[in-house]
């Protein structure tokens, strides 16, 4: 039943936070004359990528590459998450397996 928990929290902070740039219109990401990374920073002010580590398209683009990396970057989180509960989870239920059982006494 844990891992079901489990993989229904990753689905859904995955749609939710994961995927959450693939639901913003495009002219919310767009400025008069603004720069790009001025854009990511003012819509978009907790990320985990850095604008200035992505490297542009060569028309100059970067707020497509970036949505790019941030969402693999928090898919990644969710991944390593759901991996990681996963199995702690297993290695605590083979180790309660292999302990003997406690005596109740008289």
């Amino acid at each position: 039943m844990f891992f079901v928990v489990v993989t229904a929290l990753a689905v859904w902070l995955l749609w939710t936070w994961g995927l959450a740039f693939f639901y913003w219109p495009s002219s919310v990401l767009s400025g008069e004359g603004e720069p790009q990374a001025s854009i990511i920073r003012r819509v978009m002010p907790y990320h985990l990528v850095k604008p200035e580590w992505v490297t542009p398209m060569p028309d100059g683009e970067l707020i497509s590459p970036w949505l790019v990396a941030e969402t693999k970057a928090r898919m990644s989180i969710i991944g390593v998450g759901w991996l990681g509960c996963v199995i702690g989870v297993w290695a605590l239920m083979k180790w309660r397996s292999k302990r003997p059982a406690r005596s109740r006494g008289p």
